[in-house]
């Protein structure tokens, strides 16, 4: 009795057996090229708008800044200087509740916030309407209010202490040309999470 031969087994056998070609010449993702190039050209463009831009706070801070302004004039009632030889240490400052809070706007802006009894500022790290209703009573410009981080003297300081000056345009071109033409080789060997072994 002659048997014929399985064809299937074997082939799945040789399959099994077959080595894995290996890929010696993977391709960049595109994902990296375009958030490469989309990140040179977002930080170009925040570069340029904030040596731009002439006000003491940026564009987004000038708008939180004109509404706490507007809301400020909502407030009615008498401000009381705690202290007349300071008055930015402190003063009585009505909410729109009818009752009232603490601001204190004294300090260095570089190392403190302003202080607020409401909360706001400690909690937000944003002057409140009591702190911009306080300097305008005292004739304090309420920008002046803004903490450091906040101005566009920052602003610009975070862009020329990112990337220097002496980087021209051309060599941060030639920088993403070479983040384009990186290859990511893939990972030879999957390492698994497991349980470590005790020993006996």
């Amino acid at each position: 009795m002659i048997y014929a031969p399985c064809t299937s087994r074997s082939s799945n056998f040789s399959r099994r057996q077959q080595p894995r070609a290996n890929n010696t010449s993977p391709a960049c993702p595109s994902a990296t090229r375009r958030r490469a190039t989309s990140s040179g050209t977002r930080y170009y463009v925040n570069r340029t708008a904030a040596h731009s831009c002439q006000h003491k706070a940026p564009p987004k801070v000038q708008e939180k800044m004109q509404d706490l302004i507007e809301r400020a004039e909502a407030l009615k009632g008498e401000v009381t200087m705690q202290d007349p030889a300071n008055q930015a240490r402190g003063a009585r400052v009505p909410t729109l509740k009818n009752t009232f809070v603490t601001s204190d706007i004294s300090g260095d802006r570089r190392q403190t916030d302003v202080q607020c009894t409401c909360g706001s500022p400690s909690t937000n790290g944003f002057p409140c309407i009591h702190n911009v209703k306080h300097a305008q009573l005292i004739g304090m410009d309420p920008y002046d209010l803004l903490h450091y981080k906040d101005t566009t003297a920052a602003w610009r300081e975070q862009y020329d202490r990112t990337l220097s000056s002496r980087r021209s345009p051309r060599r941060i071109s030639t920088m993403i040309k070479s983040i384009r033409t990186t290859c990511i080789l893939p990972s030879r060997r999957l390492r698994l999470v497991a349980r470590r072994r005790l020993c006996a």
